[in-house]
């Protein structure tokens, strides 16, 4: 009777030592979305009247769909970071 072959090659063993490690080293991105960070900030009353103003005239455009305060701030923010900072400047200059 033919022995059977029990053992693993030095090839076969080698590949899957390889395998093995490149998989315990890769770097994975994973794509979750950040979780938001409770920011409070202090209005006064005519900034207050001041956003609800420029929240109606934003839902006027559109009829269809309703804009929040939150969202409308967020838009602010996001345009303000692509103005020269020397406006900004100018502006805080104004309110205060």
């Amino acid at each position: 009777m033919p022995k059977k072959i029990i053992g693993k090659s030095k090839i076969l063993s080698n590949l899957q030592k390889q395998n093995s490690s490149q998989d315990e080293h890769l770097n994975l991105l994973s794509f979750k979305k950040s979780k938001p960070i409770l920011k409070n900030f202090r209005l006064s009353l005519s900034d207050i009247e001041n956003l609800k103003k420029i929240v109606e005239n934003v839902n006027k455009e559109t009829p269809h769909r309703t804009i929040s305060e939150t969202k409308i701030i967020k838009a602010l923010i996001f345009l303000a970071s692509n103005m020269p900072p020397n406006k900004i400047l100018k502006s805080i200059k104004e309110i205060l």
